[in-house]
């Protein structure tokens, strides 16, 4: 599990070497955009909080959430986190406003160097997998051969090993809600 969202704060859960928390994103024009863990009782995950952003107004690319697996905290500062021991990232979203969202992972080769990535500059864009969303809860599951730089339909780039971070972003300019649940790395 990445974070159930049950503890009821925007920290993600602090296990296997994980140390981060949820931040927000956007496209630095006039836009607005909560962060908050709201109580939904038709959640499908067990509890009732989930991850819950409400935005809408921007101008250029939108918005969206980060996770930093691992921050820059001791004992592992600038560090990657190591999820080759799993296939995939699956978790439960529901939205209303945009029709389709991109979840994007940030790895060592596509992280500036002073975010501990590898990149000087010039950066490759994260590598991303697109897909429909609703109204309606719907579970998400996504192999890690699926990612794919934008524009390139070549998959299996990403290296789980070295996972920086995940986001989901939200490219659109109208009023938007998204709810997420239960986010979880998973093995077949």
């Amino acid at each position: 599990m990445i974070d159930d969202l049950e503890d009821g704060d925007l920290n993600g859960l602090k296990v296997d070497g994980r140390n981060w928390s949820w931040t927000q994103f956007d496209d630095e024009s006039d836009g607005v955009q909560l962060l908050t863990i709201q109580q939904d009782p038709n959640a499908p995950g067990e509890g009732d909080n989930t991850l819950y952003v409400k935005g809408g107004g921007w101008q250029y690319r939108g918005a969206g959430l980060s996770a930093y697996l691992v921050n820059r905290v001791a004992p592992r500062p600038f560090g990657f986190y190591d999820a080759s021991i799993y296939d995939g990232i699956e978790f439960w979203i529901k939205a209303l406003g945009p029709k389709e969202l991109k979840f994007k992972i940030g790895s060592q080769e596509t992280t500036s160097l002073d975010n501990g990535g590898l990149c000087i500059k010039n950066c490759a864009a994260d590598l991303e997998f697109s897909f429909a969303i609703t109204g309606d809860w719907q579970f998400i599951k996504i192999p890690f051969p699926s990612f794919l730089l934008p524009g390139n339909d070549t998959t299996g780039l990403l290296d789980p090993s070295r996972i920086k971070g995940i986001h989901f972003s939200i490219e659109t300019h109208g009023d938007y809600e998204v709810c997420i649940d239960d986010l979880s790395f998973y093995k077949n």
